[in-house]
Formats: C-alpha cells, sequence, structure tokens
C-alpha cells in the first residue's frame, strides 16, 4: 500500500518509486505484508477513527500508493504471487489453500521465491508471521531460502494460542512451537526484530506476514470461547475500552492498533540499529477488508471503493 524510501545503494524502480544509491552498499529490504486491511482502515487513507500513527509515519515519509493492486483477492495466492513477482496463473497457486492437514498443496517448488534471488548476493533472510503457500515437504519457507522462519503455517489463527481448526499451527523452522504466551503481533514482531539486530552488519532481507488484521473464525477458538476480534487490553484502552469490549467496531480498530504498535517495534528497531537510512520498508495488504456475511462482522472499510 506505500513504500518507504531511505538513501539506499543501487538503482531500485518499484511501484514507480525511484531511489538511486551507491553500488557497494547493499540496502535493506523489510517487506510488511499484512492481512485483510482495507483500503479506508487506516488514518493515512482518511480513517478519522483508527489509531495508526507508525503506520502513518510510514506513509508521510515515503510513498503512498493509491492506484496499487495486489496479484489477488485471496490469502494464499496474492502471498505466491508478491512472494514470486509472477501472477498467480503463472506460478501455479491460484486458489486459497484449504485446512489440508497434510498441508501437501501450496506454491510449486519449483518456482523461485525472492529470497532464492537475494542469498547469493549476500543477504541473511527471515520470515516471520503467517505463511499459508504450503508446508508440506519442500515447501516450507526454510526449504525455500529462508535462513529462519517464525510463524503458522495457514490462515486466521487464535492471536494468543496459535490455533487453526484445532491443532496448533505455530512452526519455528520446520518444528512445532509455541506463541510463548504472547500476542502473534507482538511475537512476529519481536521475532524479526531479534532477527534484524542479529543481521545488523550484512544486508537482509525481512519478510512480515502478520496474521493481523484478520478475523479469527468459528473454526479457531476454543469451544467454550467467544467469536471476536482479539485485542490486547492495552490497545482497548487507548480506544477507552475495557478487555471485555462488546462493540465489534472498537475491537477490530484495537487490533488494527495493536498491529500499529508492532510495525513501530520494527521501526524502532531500525533507529536503534542505525539501520533506517539503509532500509526500504514496504508495507502491503495480501488483500482488502472482508464486507461480507459472517466473514468478520462487516466492522472495516474499503472506502471509498465499494463493496469488499
Amino acid at each position: 500500500m506505500f513504500i518507504r524510501l531511505a538513501k539506499l545503494s543501487l538503482l531500485f524502480v518499484l511501484i514507480g518509486a525511484n531511489t538511486v544509491i551507491a553500488a557497494d552498499q547493499k540496502p535493506n529490504l523489510l517487506l510488511i505484508f499484512v492481512d485483510n486491511v482495507g483500503y479506508g482502515d487506516l488514518g493515512c487513507y482518511g480513517n478519522r477513527d483508527a489509531i495508526t500513527p507508525r503506520i502513518d509515519q510510514l506513509a508521510k515519509q515515503g510513498v503512498r500508493c493509491t492506484d496499487f493492486y495486489i496479484g489477488s483477492p485471496s490469502c494464499s495466492p496474492s502471498r505466491g504471487a508478491i512472494l514470486t513477482g509472477r501472477h498467480p496463473e503463472r506460478n501455479g497457486l491460484n486458489y486459497q489453500l484449504s485446512s489440508d492437514p497434510n498441508m501437501q498443496q501450496g506454491l510449486p517448488s519449483n518456482e523461485i521465491v525472492l529470497p532464492q534471488l537475494l542469498k547469493p548476493l549476500g543477504y541473511a533472510c527471515g520470515a516471520f508471521g503467517k505463511w499459508n503457500i504450503g508446508f508440506d515437504s519442500g515447501l516450507r519457507p526454510t526449504e525455500r531460502g529462508f535462513d529462519e522462519f517464525f510463524g503458522h503455517r495457514s490462515g486466521n489463527i487464535h492471536y494468543y494460542k496459535g490455533l487453526y481448526h484445532g491443532q496448533n499451527d505455530i512452526r519455528r523452522g520446520t518444528e512445532e512451537a509455541d506463541l510463548g504466551g504472547q500476542y502473534s503481533t507482538d511475537a512476529f514482531a519481536d521475532a524479526a526484530s531479534d532477527f534484524i539486530r542479529r543481521h545488523a552488519k550484512q544486508p537482509w532481507f525481512v519478510y512480515l506476514p502478520f496474521n493481523a488484521t484478520h478475523f479469527i473464525g468459528q473454526n479457531n477458538v476454543e469451544p467454550d470461547e467467544k467469536v471476536q476480534w482479539q485485542a490486547p487490553a492495552a490497545a482497548l484502552a487507548r480506544y477507552g475500552c475495557q478487555p471485555d469490549e462488546p462493540n465489534q467496531r472498537k475491537r477490530f480498530l484495537a487490533t488494527l492498533t495493536a498491529l500499529d504498535d508492532g510495525v513501530g517495534k520494527i521501526l524502532d528497531t531500525l533507529d536503534r540499529e542505525n539501520l533506517t537510512q539503509r532500509t526500504l520498508v514496504m508495507f502491503i495488504s495480501d488483500n482488502g477488508a472482508f464486507m461480507l456475511p459472517g466473514r468478520g462482522l462487516e466492522v472495516q472499510s474499503n472506502a471509498p471503493l465499494r463493496s469488499g
């Protein structure tokens, strides 16, 4: 949706933005890929209710795209498209992955993804968050060029428990892991920040596909748990709400603000490590807001675009 341009080091032509940098300094690349954030959800796109200062900061300091198209209006094919640079019809993933317990579907293993192009150039590559393009042998992040992965295999997980269709979906590398009691947005932001700190002296590519702000859905909560937007108490408090706030519009806004806080953690890490002027930050949504009955309670916004 927008790009933050720093003083980088070779010629980049990316969504109409040109930045010239010296050939002897490779830029760091941070691709933040958020989940189901609508065009009209963010403050920098006109939403007066949303508290999103760090994302708005990116828009103010960079290039705000107003005529930008993702590869598909669905999670899996849009991710395959952004990582390969190829249309879903060409890369073989032009469908949404099902809840296949064996994870055998996905982006074909012969497709080349970004880290496979960057590693030969000396980049450290890490992925943190929602994968959702296949987790069978040969399809997993650390088998496709990423040095590290911490996140979840599938779709709209429980924000605190990492559940997807009754199972723990969290993985570190290829092994089962957990969120360690953290809210997922914080866990993924912390993991990405740690990776950046450890690789501060070399060029790096961080792919940060947050699961926020995807609505959780009935299949991914405990049997006795209410289906609602899952936001931390601190984010709800910024809207004057208690943890048990029943208004789903306010709960969504708090989920969005928690995402903004996660983005802020990464930007603060870049500042502390003196990497801001060497880093290209891209903030893109995998598709717009669900505005369909039962698929998010219709509390988001794609305005001024129609429907969902």
